[in-house]
C-alpha cells in the first residue's frame, strides 16, 4: 500500500481500462429501460471552465446510478460550434474558422476524457461538420415546404459589432449582451418560423386547470411562465377607416388601420390611434414633417441649433445645443412639471403620470 494517494495514476490506469473495454458504448437492448441522459452541447471556445465542469459531472452522477439501477443509458457528447462566434473569433486570432474551432474541439475532448465521465464517444457529433448541418438544411427545406418557415421583411434589433441580429431577450440596456455595443434598429429580410401557429396547441398542454394539459410534473410557476410567454389574449381585431393616399393615389392599407383590442365596449371613446414608426401611414407622413425626432436610450437627439422654449405663457428660454443638453431639460421639465416644444420640428416633453418624452412632428 502506499502512502499517498496518487490520483493521477489511479485515474489514468482506470481510463485505460474503461477505454479497453469501451465501457460506455451503448447498443440497442430491447431488454432493458432506456433512458437519454444528454446535456446541453458546449460552444468549443477553447477550455472547459468550472460551468462545464459542474454541468456534467451532474449529469455523469444521474447516468452512472441509471445505469447501476439496470438502465440502458446514452450519455452522448457534441459540440455547438457552427454559427458566428467561430467567426469573430476567426478574425480576431487570424486563424481560419474550421482551424480554430476543431483545434479548440480536440483540446476540450482532451479535458472531457481527463475528467473519466461516462459519455459515449461513438456518438460524438460536431454541427460545424457537413455530415450534421446536411440535415439541419434538409430540416428547414421541409418546413419550408409545409409553411413553417417564411421569409419577411421586419424591423431588428441589429449588434453592430457582431454584425448579427438579436432577439430581444438579447438586448440589455439597449445594448448586445455578448458585445455591449449600442443595438440599432434596421429593416432587413430575413427568415422565421411561424411558431404561433402551435400557441393554441402549447396553451393546453402546459395551462394550469385545462384539462388538455398533459406537463402536471412541471411546478406551477414554470407553467404559469410559460402560459405568459404565450400571452393569449381575447380580444377583437378591426380597422378604422381613413382616406389617405399614396402618391399614386391609392388609398394606405385599402383606407384601413386595423388595431386590436382586449376591449371593444369601450371603443366609442377613442381619441386617438397610435402608430409605429414603420407602418405605412407612419413613412407617408414623413416627407411632409420638417425634421423627424429620434428617440435613443440615452435621451432625445434633435438636429443641430434648434431652439428649445418652455410652454408659451412661459417668457423664460432655454437653448439646447446637444443631446446632453436636451436630456438636463427633460430632467428639469420633470420637476417643473410643465411640457416643452421644440421647434421647428418637434420635440415635446410631457410630464404626465409617467413624466415621459415623446417626439410629435410640427409643421413649424
Amino acid at each position: 500500500m502506499q502512502d499517498k494517494y496518487a490520483h493521477q495514476d489511479v485515474e489514468r490506469a482506470a481510463q485505460a481500462h474503461w477505454t479497453a473495454r469501451d465501457a460506455y458504448r451503448v447498443t440497442e437492448d430491447a431488454g432493458k429501460k432506456k433512458f437519454y441522459a444528454c446535456s446541453m452541447l458546449p460552444y468549443p471556445s477553447g477550455k472547459l471552465h468550472m460551468g462545464h465542469v459542474r454541468n456534467y459531472t451532474i449529469n455523469d452522477m444521474l447516468t452512472r446510478q441509471l445505469r447501476m439501477k439496470g438502465y440502458n443509458v446514452l450519455m452522448p457528447m457534441g459540440w455547438d460550434a457552427f454559427g458566428l462566434p467561430a467567426e469573430n473569433a476567426a478574425i480576431k486570432n487570424q486563424v481560419p474558422p474550421a482551424k480554430w474551432t476543431y483545434d479548440n474541439i480536440a483540446y476540450m475532448k482532451r479535458q472531457m476524457q481527463a475528467m473519466g465521465l461516462a459519455i459515449d464517444w461513438s456518438r460524438e457529433v460536431a454541427t460545424c461538420s457537413p455530415d450534421y448541418y446536411h440535415w439541419n438544411q434538409w430540416l428547414f427545406l421541409k418546413m419550408l415546404e409545409k409553411g413553417i418557415a417564411y421569409r419577411k421583411t421586419q424591423v431588428v434589433n441589429w449588434d453592430p459589432v457582431d454584425q448579427t441580429v438579436l432577439a430581444n431577450e438579447q438586448v440589455i440596456d439597449g445594448r448586445g449582451w455578448r458585445t455591449g455595443a449600442l443595438v440599432e434598429k434596421r429593416e432587413i429580410p430575413g427568415y422565421y418560423l411561424n411558431i404561433t401557429a402551435y400557441a393554441g396547441e402549447l396553451l393546453d398542454h402546459v395551462q394550469i386547470g385545462n384539462p388538455k394539459a398533459t406537463l402536471s410534473g412541471w411546478p406551477d410557476k414554470v407553467r404559469l411562465m410559460q402560459e405568459n410567454w404565450i400571452g393569449k389574449s381575447e380580444g377583437l381585431r378591426f380597422a378604422f377607416p381613413h382616406q389617405i393616399k399614396d402618391s399614386s393615389g391609392a388609398l394606405i392599407g385599402d383606407g384601413k388601420l386595423y388595431v386590436f383590442t382586449t376591449r371593444a365596449d369601450t371603443i366609442m371613446g377613442v381619441t386617438f390611434c397610435a402608430v409605429a414608426p414603420e407602418h405605412p401611414l407612419a413613412t407617408h407622413a414623413e416627407p411632409h414633417c420638417y425634421d423627424l425626432c429620434e428617440v435613443h436610450a440615452a435621451g432625445l437627439t434633435a438636429p443641430r441649433g434648434w431652439e428649445v422654449v418652455r410652454h408659451e405663457d412661459d417668457p423664460e428660454l432655454v437653448r439646447a445645443r446637444s443631446s446632453d443638453d436636451l436630456v438636463a431639460l427633460a430632467d428639469a421639465v420633470r420637476e417643473a412639471a410643465r411640457p416643452v416644444t421644440a421647434r421647428p420640428g418637434a420635440v415635446e416633453a410631457g410630464t404626465g403620470r409617467r413624466g415621459h418624452l415623446r417626439a410629435v412632428p410640427t409643421r413649424g
